[in-house]
């Protein structure tokens, strides 16, 4: 997958396909849910559902800002999904693994973990060329 851990909690990256989820579970990337950013993709639901990966679908279109609220949910389902499987990360996505995803990621350092936002931002910088 095009997908970059960044630290204990979070995978960044692209859309997966029903392929990828068997990599995204195993060893480096060690997944156990995911959040999905893309209006345009469901997801491969089958495939989680086949490996016990838990998804939530924040449909927003390409290029368009999350809502609050939506941000809000996200950040609350990693924290969860973090809480309930120590050891694991989540894998936060859109389309290409950008804009959407990068939003997310920040709103989960910004909202679960107290950062200020430039901090989280340098965070992901370093980790993953794309943000």
């Amino acid at each position: 997958p095009f997908a970059s851990i960044i630290d204990d909690d979070i995978v960044q990256g692209a859309m997966p396909f029903a392929l990828d989820v068997p990599e995204l579970v195993g060893a480096p990337y060690n997944v156990c849910a995911v959040v999905n950013m893309c209006k345009e993709w469901p997801g491969p639901t089958a495939a989680y559902a086949a490996h016990g990966v838990a998804q939530c679908r924040l449909p927003f279109q390409d290029t368009t800002a999350p809502s609050e609220d939506a941000l809000r949910e996200g950040a609350a389902f990693i924290r969860a999904q973090l809480d309930a499987n120590p050891g694991k990360r989540v894998y936060v996505h859109c389309k290409g693994g950008i804009a959407r995803a990068s939003t997310m990621a920040l709103a989960h350092y910004i909202i679960n973990e107290g950062r200020e936002a430039h901090a989280a931002v340098e965070v992901l910088k370093s980790k993953r060329d794309v943000v």
